[in-house]
């Protein structure tokens, strides 16, 4: 896992700096900064949805997140969509 390659849609910040707090703390104000964006659209403004702050993740991470993509690719699949 450790030699999995990063995701081709976004890029990776380093792990350098980030402990446990900073990384909830920076969760927290992505889920804040969507909320108010949500508030915003159901009241009539139709602005484009933000931007959000990266979360560094580990190769672990992208591990388990490329396998629960195959999963839903897979089921797709079964299910006849095309991808």
């Amino acid at each position: 896992m450790a030699a999995a390659p990063p995701s081709k849609d976004k890029p990776l910040p380093t792990l350098e700096g980030y402990d446990l707090n900073t990384r909830l703390l920076v969760a927290v104000f992505n889920m804040l900064k969507l909320m108010d964006w949500h508030l915003l659209r159901v009241n009539g403004n139709k602005t484009p949805q933000p931007s959000l702050w990266p979360i560094p993740e580990t190769a672990y991470e992208r591990e388990m997140a490329r396998q629960k993509q195959r999963q839903v690719d897979l089921a797709l699949t079964a299910l006849g969509v095309d991808l």
